[in-house]
């Protein structure tokens, strides 16, 4: 009995030295550098431009995101899944957008975002008019007869 448990022991230390180490954890990569079309695509971006873009990138919900000239649901969606963006020139690393959706991306923002702002003004209510102040319909006015 002691030699089988020896023969045991001895055989499950030899396995366990001879099994693969568990891998090691390695620190995230580093997300690659922009490629340098779209790095050059948003050049013209000023710092302010590109402030507003990265906030409605990184924050912007479906609605928002769709409002974007040519981003649609699809696009949308995979936006959101690569959150967050560092620079807007990652964005045409992202399924489904390319240099070319970035470049209309690009011109929207130094446009000033019109359509955002568009949308902002059909979403708020609308004024009400003025109730008139009294209380009696305004008088008709009478046709003239011609003789």
């Amino acid at each position: 009995m002691k030699t089988f448990l020896t023969t045991l022991l001895v055989s499950s230390l030899g396995l366990a030295l001879l099994a693969e180490p568990a891998p090691k954890k390695t620190a995230p990569a580093k997300p690659a550098e922009p490629p340098a079309a779209a790095r050059k695509a948003v050049e013209p971006l000023t710092p302010t431009e590109k402030t507003k873009l990265l906030k409605l990138l990184n924050e912007g919900d479906t609605d928002a995101l769709t409002a974007l000239p040519g981003i649609g649901e699809g696009r949308a969606a995979a936006i959101q899944k690569a959150r967050p963006f560092a620079d807007p020139a990652e964005l045409a690393e992202v399924d489904g957008v390319g240099l070319a959706t970035l470049g209309g991306l690009v011109a929207h923002a130094k446009a000033g975002f019109p359509a955002a702002t568009v949308a902002k003004a059909a979403s708020a209510p609308a004024k009400k008019k003025a109730a008139p102040t009294e209380s009696t319909p305004p008088a008709k006015k009478k046709k003239k007869a011609t003789d």
